[in-house]
């Protein structure tokens, strides 16, 4: 195609723009840049906007769709916009958009605002024409002359254009659209032979190409004449004389108006020269190939422009490759060369390919066929180069230098870690040659000896006289000199210490170098023993004073050499051996202490060699003495090392320990009767815990009963006192069961959301007709600032209450009883309440005030037999009390009445915290047609349930014990509803029953235990024997109608899950005991023990966290938050497992916060709300 170099364009065009792909600016017109502020790089949105044709979107693609078509647009952001029409050419070889339009103007003045004038436009732009129509009257002469001076100056640049295509050297063909000669230059005629008038109407290909011309190429040319698109290729043609030669040849089709094809534009340039230097290049770059195989490197030829590489197969065979996996790029080479080498790599080849560097040699790694890494060698030049001595070709080889790296690497290592451990070593090294000049040093070397220089500075300097320049450093500086003297004349090795006057003490190693029996130098080693001198020195010392202080505290001390044999006793050792020194020195200790009645405790214990662990070995020994005595020895062994750290015996102490065994023999026996002893005070609570309450049940049961009959007035005055003689004696049973469970440390507390005034309320309903039958006035009041909703025990409370309510009534005459609720603080979500009960009674004396907590405590006989009571009430809630981390106080006056005031400390709460309690009275047909069994050896009871029963509608059969109840299930085929079951009954008890009514009747009919043991583990012992609920006599007939009316509607798949009967339904888990059931291998008693202890253990702890934070110990909320952190886990507690970590870590730092406070009362209800869960869902409490 025509090259026109910029200026020409311009002159064509001179509004003409060029977009790239991203319609940014490449090019454009001088005419242009008058007209808007337009520069290269800049958008073409960001200049104008298009008028015509409409566009959808401003994209390359729309814009290549507008060829063929008016093109209408106009500049943005001006105040006299300009519009340009012109047409859009789309460039498809550079892939850019020329645009070539003509601005539009109404008048000359308009152009001339723009700083316009008629030279700025093409010379055929139509657009000077209209200019001329516009101002045919305003042109003055002298715009005439410079108009014709322009169009003449432009006339004679078409000429000289016209001229160059004449005279060119190259040959210039213009075809026709068939592709038909039509015009040729006079170098096309100088090329061919060929003259215009022989070429015209002739095609190219028919009159110019041979039989060695390539079929490929001429196939390209007409693909691309034929689809109208430009080309350019190197072609062989031949002359008018059929020479053969070589032209480059580029060309274009020229389009008319209407985009039609009316002609074909070539230039060929004669590059027969430049392909016959080629050919005898390849030809020498053959033999080159051919020789350098021989050499066994490898060949590579490198197209720099393609970035295709040739290599040789002895290249390839060095990797491993052939010819079907052979690499044919620099890409797929430098894939193969190792990360750590590729950049280095890159840069050299770029370097030397822009100049940088005159020769290209590089050494890197690159992976073998077998993904080993080889060394390579490259060496390379530039054989050709372009126009403008850029590289086109590089040719270089390969040398293999695998073996020659690993060599290298191999004394390299060993040199680096020879060197290494030289400047490492704790030692002052320094190696002369046999010239006494410095080979090598260290830093230790420098130190010791005060050399300021670096080790590497020193190396090359003459030592000859360094002894003698160094010597006042020494003790005996004489003796030093001479004695190197000797040691480089004797060349032998040896070693001495030195001392310095600074107080250091060296030790020194001189070791002569021979190599093939030659001297070639010394080495020097110098250690500073200074503090391990001192420290044996110490170490003598001590040892002496420790002996004395062993010796004074009567402790045997005694050693032995590796075989066991004594080499050292003390006389306190004798004395508690009871031999002399001369009987034990040398003799084997093992000989003279296998008298023991237990001689395999010696001999795995007594350390003759080094114990495993390098530590003192300690352990007790039963031995008897020179005369016969059997003595107890507590015997602590250690095993003793020489200065170079080899063992070389055993060091024993001896201490007599007789009397303490026989102390902890005593202790042992005591702890073992103590245990029998509580084991009996169980047995023994368990048992009248059942012998109470089975006739009770009976009474309460059959008085509750009685209250529903139609009685006279003295009739309930009796029923009214057996009622409450039942329930004070009731009250006494609980009371007992609640101080065993103190003691054992057993009872636990809830931690749940509780109203102050209802428990108050409470109290005062239950206890308001003993105030009232001795004519007491009774008063209650919670002031209106305690929360509405606290956070605690309820039920502990209302006990308490209870006790001290019920005390103030039973020792006043008259008067009054008052129970006051108030806040005597508040900090950070907390209220510190003050209950109070006061009375106007008989007062209590201020000596018995000491001891009124004290259990089984009474003020007197004759108070006693006057008011009663067993002593403990107040015992009980004092300890109450101080399990709920709280204080009670007692202000008393004998006659004056008794204020007793307790202080609890209780979280505020919302009423989301109030569990949901079910209280419901049981409908009168609840129980109709339900068939139940009830299996009870004593009749009262018996009486009790079947009366109860027979209220709502239920079909009951009686039993007596538990034989009966199996062969009634069984022949009754299971047509029972629900069985009430006694637990301690004759010939078959409530266990065994249940066991076989489980497993020989495979019977799942729903099991309630009746039992009288009211004691902690009652419950689990029950469940775990297959029942399915537990209900401890007396009970109230509520209870017990609601307990059977629960399992009469529970499907049977869930009957190992149960609820207590007063508690709320739980519905979200708290805990997981995954963890638990896969460490016991689903052993439920194993869980349930381990339940059992999180609910008694972990509580207590809780509040031992929370008053010590109070109380500012932070150590002890560590130590207690670290140990209670693993069972939160075992639990599967999540939500407290971050927390309780944070707790530890932030008493750790001692970081008494807000946030520590807000996290322990986090750890506190959590802990509260999951152990009334596990008691509900696991216990059944």
């Amino acid at each position: 195609m025509v090259n026109f170099n910029a200026e020409q364009f311009n002159k064509l065009f001179p509004f003409y723009l060029i977009l790239n792909n991203r319609l940014r600016i490449l090019a454009y017109g001088n005419s242009l840049k008058k007209l808007c502020a337009i520069e290269e790089g800049m958008p073409f949105s960001q200049l104008f906007n298009i008028l015509r044709p409409e566009i959808s979107r401003l994209a390359f693609d729309e814009l290549k769709d507008l060829q063929q078509q008016l093109f209408v647009f106009e500049t943005k952001h001006q105040i006299n916009k300009v519009l340009f029409r012109g047409q859009v050419e789309y460039l498809e070889q550079r892939e850019n958009i020329l645009i070539v339009a003509t601005p539009w103007f109404s008048s000359i003045e308009q152009l001339k605002e723009f700083g316009l004038s008629i030279a700025d436009f093409a010379i055929h732009d139509v657009f000077i024409d209209m200019l001329h129509v516009l101002k045919t009257q305003q042109i003055t002469v002298n715009e005439i002359k410079e108009l014709l001076h322009t169009i003449n100056s432009q006339k004679n640049e078409l000429q000289t254009l016209l001229l160059f295509t004449k005279e060119t050297n190259n040959a210039i063909i213009l075809a026709d659209a068939e592709g038909k000669i039509q015009w040729v230059n006079n170098g096309f005629t100088r090329i061919t032979g060929y003259t215009l008038q022989e070429a015209t109407g002739k095609k190219p290909g028919h009159l110019l190409q041979g039989k060695d011309t390539n079929p490929d190429t001429i196939a390209y040319l007409r693909q691309q004449i034929e689809a109208g698109k430009p080309y350019e290729c190197e072609i062989l043609n031949y002359t008018k004389d059929k020479r053969p030669y070589w032209i480059k040849i580029s060309g274009q089709p020229l389009f008319d108006r209407n985009g039609k094809i009316v002609n074909f534009f070539a230039i060929e340039e004669d590059v027969t020269g430049r392909k016959l230097a080629e050919q005898a290049l390849r030809e020498a770059e053959q033999r080159w190939k051919f020789a350098l195989e021989g050499s066994g490197d490898g060949m590579w030829d490198w197209n720099v422009k393609s970035n295709s590489v040739y290599f040789s197969e002895q290249w390839l065979s060095l990797l491993g490759l052939t010819a079907n996996n052979a690499i044919h790029s620099l890409l797929d080479w430098e894939k193969l060369i190792h990360t750590d080498d590729i950049d280095k790599f890159k840069n050299k080849i770029k370097k030397y390919v822009s100049g940088n560097i005159i020769f290209f040699e590089t050494e890197y790694r690159i992976q073998h066929e077998n993904k080993k890494y080889k060394w390579f060698l490259d060496r390379g030049m530039v054989v050709e180069r372009d126009a403008t001595q850029n590289p086109i070709r590089v040719i270089g080889t390969c040398t293999d230098i695998t073996r020659q790296k690993q060599t290298e690497e191999e004394l390299s290592t060993y040199a680096k870690r020879f060197s290494t451990l030289i400047q490492n070593l704790q030692t002052g090294i320094l190696v002369e040659d046999e010239t006494r000049h410095i080979v090598l040093t260290n830093k230790e070397f420098c130190t010791m000896f005060g050399i300021p220089a670096e080790p590497e500075h020193l190396i090359g300097n003459d030592c000859s006289n360094a002894a003698e320049q160094s010597k006042e450093m020494f003790k005996n500086p004489e003796q030093f000199v001479a004695h190197i003297n000797t040691l480089l004349a004797n060349k032998a090795p040896a070693a001495d210490v030195l001392e310095l006057t600074d107080g250091r003490i060296f030790e020194r190693d001189y070791i002569p170098i021979f190599i093939e029996n030659n001297y070639k130098g010394h080495l020097w080693q110098y250690r500073d023993i200074t503090i391990r001198a001192k420290n044996e020195d110490t170490l003598r010392r001590s040892e002496e004073k420790y002996r004395q202080i062993i010796n004074s505290m009567n402790l045997g001390l005694v050693e032995t050499d590796i075989d066991g044999n004594i080499r050292f006793v003390n006389q306190s050792f004798c004395n508690m051996s009871g031999f002399d020194t001369s009987e034990l020195m040398g003799k084997k200790e093992m000989h003279l202490l296998l008298q023991t009645s237990k001689p395999t405790i010696l001999q795995e214990n007594l350390p003759h060699s080094v114990p495993a662990n390098n530590h003192n070995n300690t352990f007790e020994i039963q031995a008897k003495t020179k005369s016969g005595q059997l003595k107890w020895w507590l015997l602590s062994s250690a095993p003793i090392y020489n200065d170079n750290g080899v063992h070389i015996g055993i060091i024993k102490i001896y201490l007599d320990i007789s009397q303490q065994k026989d102390l902890e023999q005593q202790l042992r026996k005591a702890t073992k009767d103590a245990e029998m002893l509580a084991s009996a005070r169980e047995n023994f609570l368990a048992s009248m815990s059942h012998e109470i309450r089975t006739p009770m049940n009976a009474i309460l049961g059959m008085s509750r009963q009685l209250e529903k009959t139609t009685l006279n007035e003295t009739q309930h005055t009796y029923l009214d006192a057996i009622s409450t003689s039942a329930d004070n004696l009731l009250f006494i049973i609980n009371n007992i069961l609640d101080l065993s469970k103190i003691e054992a440390g057993k009872l636990s507390l809830e931690n749940i959301g509780f109203s102050m005034k209802t428990v108050v309320s409470q109290v005062q309903k239950v206890l308001q007709h003993k105030a009232e039958e001795k004519g007491l006035a009774m008063f209650a009041y919670v002031e209106a600032d305690v929360a509405p909703v606290l956070i605690g025990d309820p039920y502990r409370i209302n006990q308490v209450l209870l006790n001290l309510t019920g005390n103030a009534i039973k020792f006043t005459t008259k008067g009054r009883i008052d129970i006051a609720v108030s806040v005597a603080s508040v900090f950070k979500g907390k209220q510190q309440i003050k209950i109070s009960v006061s009375d106007t009674g008989i007062g209590i004396d201020e000596k018995f005030i000491e001891t009124i907590f004290d259990k089984f405590s009474q003020e007197d006989e004759t108070i006693a037999r006057k008011f009663g009571g067993s002593g403990l009430g107040m015992s009980i809630t004092r300890q109450m009390v101080d399990l709920m981390g709280g204080t009670i106080h007692i202000d008393s006056k004998k006659g004056k009445g008794t204020i007793i005031s307790i202080i609890l400390t209780l979280s505020e709460g919302t009423e989301k915290d109030i569990p949901q309690y079910e209280n419901a009275t049981p409908d009168a047909n609840i129980l109709k047609n339900k068939k139940i069994l009830i299996v009870e050896d004593n009749p009262l009871n018996r009486l009790v349930a079947t009366t109860m029963l027979a209220n709502y509608g239920a079909e009951l059969t009686e039993t007596t014990n538990g034989k009966e109840a199996v062969d009634l299930i069984r022949q009754s085929n299971n047509r029972f509803d629900i069985v009430l079951l006694d637990v301690q009954m004759p010939v078959m008890d409530g266990f065994e029953t249940t066991q076989y009514i489980r497993s020989e009747l495979h019977s799942n009919i729903p099991i309630i235990a009746l039992t009288a043991n009211a004691l902690k583990g009652e419950r689990e012992k029950c469940l775990n024997a297959g029942m399915n609920d537990y209900l401890s006599k007396p009970f109230e007939e509520t209870a017990l109608v609601n307990l059977i009316a629960k399992w009469l509607k529970t499907d049977s798949t869930n009957q190992e899950q149960t609820q207590d009967n007063n508690k709320p339904e739980i519905k979200t888990a708290l805990y997981d005991l995954s963890k638990l059931n896969t460490i016991s291998r689903n052993d439920r008693t194993f869980v349930l023990k381990m339940l059992q202890m999180f609910v008694t253990d972990i509580p207590p702890t809780v509040a031992e966290i929370k008053a010590a934070y109070y109380n500012n110990n932070l150590d002890v909320v560590k130590k207690l938050s670290h140990r209670i952190k693993p069972t939160i886990d075992s639990m599967g507690i999540n939500s407290l497992k971050t927390e309780v970590r944070r707790i530890e870590e932030l008493s750790a730092n001692q970081v008494n916060s807000p946030e520590l406070e807000s996290l322990i009362i986090q750890l506190e209800q959590v802990i509260g709300q999951t152990v009334a869960q596990i008691k509900a869902i696991e216990l059944g409490e």
